[in-house]
């Protein structure tokens, strides 16, 4: 698999390192997590919420330079990085949750972030 990973990094889309704080919410309940990185796909989600892979959440957040307004998106997740086999052994414990319905005007204020950024 590590393998694989050095190949897939090469037409992977560039995660933006981003700490900020949202909240995210499933079964009926909410939680505060932090965002660790960000792309117009998805994001890293630092806590240390038990979410199953495959679970639907809300995630509502802002960016630290971006609109005014709060976004509101649902995403899944997709794997989580946890004891005792983590995927990255020197990570916190996080989920990796992928972008579900991101409306355009959204998922294009996300890339321009994520390209302001990294400039």
């Amino acid at each position: 698999m590590q393998a694989g990973r050095t190949f897939l990094d090469g037409i992977r889309e560039h995660r933006q390192p981003s700490f900020f704080r949202l909240n995210f919410a499933f079964g009926g309940e909410g939680y505060v997590g932090k965002c660790l990185d960000i792309f117009s796909g998805g994001m890293f989600i630092e806590t240390q919420v038990e979410v199953p892979a495959g679970t639907l959440i809300n995630i509502q957040f802002k960016l630290p330079e971006g609109p005014v307004a709060a976004i509101l998106c649902s995403g899944e997740v997709t794997w989580l990085n946890r004891k005792p086999k983590p995927m990255k052994a020197h990570y916190p414990n996080w989920l990796d949750v992928k972008f579900v319905g991101l409306p355009d005007p959204i998922q294009k204020s996300i890339l321009r972030f994520c390209e302001k950024q990294s400039s």
